[in-house]
């Protein structure tokens, strides 16, 4: 329907690892999809500048050779794309090492890839790999932890961020107000421990007379 497509070029058109240029070829393609009287209806839709995308649009060659070594169980290599001194992305040719793709991950506005290096999994952003090939180096088997496949759900919330992967996750416990939750729960998931409790402090006010007051708040345990 009309309305699918739309969610589809907001979407697109929301996602910072989606270059300009790949944004409005496909919001083109989608709006193909239907009549000429949707085009006129989604004018206002087309991509506006300074929202913030990356400028690296290789990103979907670059995600097709990745399945391609994924699915030939073979290694890549890639150059990194980075900020340099003056302000501007450079591609750098000193991050050549062979890796395993596991898994590529949309996560916010990011999109990574999942890779293994001497048994070790790490993560990459994908908007900064250039130079991407697929190399005769036969991929790295999971370690024997990982021997029935990775947990995604369990990985994403135990690293939100997917930093530090090879880091043991530990019961994190914070106290927030209620309507923080909605937010927190995008962040983690929602498998998470949360029990309500009551906060007290004292509030001074500007004649310095001090008062107790009690907040409600919530307790807040995770993984992570």
């Amino acid at each position: 329907s009309d309305m699918e497509l739309r969610l589809i070029i907001d979407s697109l058109s929301g996602n910072f690892f989606i270059s300009e240029i790949e944004t409005q070829e496909l919001i083109d393609r989608v709006a193909g999809l239907s009549s000429k009287y949707f085009k006129k209806k989604i004018a206002h839709y087309k991509f506006m500048n300074n929202r913030g995308k990356t400028t690296n649009s290789t990103i979907l060659y670059n995600l097709e050779l990745i399945e391609d070594a994924i699915e030939q169980k073979k290694q890549i290599v890639f150059n990194p794309v980075r900020t340099g001194k003056t302000g501007k992305k450079e591609t750098g040719f000193y991050f050549r090492a062979p890796t395993t793709p596991v898994q590529t991950i949309a996560k916010g506005q990011s999109y990574y890839l999942l890779h293994l290096t001497d048994g070790k999994l790490a993560s990459y952003p994908i908007t900064g790999m250039a130079n991407v090939e697929i190399v005769d180096e036969p991929a790295e088997n999971l370690p024997e932890h990982w021997k029935n496949g990775i947990d995604y759900n369990q990985l994403l919330r135990e690293h939100p961020d997917l930093l530090r992967i090879q880091h043991k996750a530990e019961l994190c416990t914070f106290h927030c107000e209620r309507w923080m939750l909605d937010k927190i729960k995008a962040h983690f998931g929602t498998e998470l421990r949360v029990s309500p409790i009551q906060h007290r402090r004292t509030v001074t006010y500007r004649d310095g007379t001090q008062e107790e007051v009690e907040d409600d708040l919530l307790e807040v345990s995770v993984l992570t």
